[in-house]
């Protein structure tokens, strides 16, 4: 899976967002360590924020698993 660079920093995240189909949708990124400098990094790229984990995962969600 390709990383997206969402701003400085070289933290790596899970990010978590609504797509325009409305599924949620993940995909891996690069940011801050900064918790909040990051957040807001994410929300400058994915405008249907859910989430941010730390880390490289792979969520289940429904329409994965059916």
């Amino acid at each position: 899976m390709k990383r997206i660079n969402i701003g400085e920093g070289a933290m790596v995240y899970t990010v978590i967002y609504r797509g325009h189909n409305g599924d949620t949708c993940f995909a891996v990124a690069i940011g801050s360590p900064d918790k909040s400098i990051a957040w807001e990094q994410g929300r400058k790229s994915f405008k249907r924020l859910i989430a941010l984990v730390p880390g490289n995962h792979s969520p289940l969600t429904h329409s994965k698993v059916s």
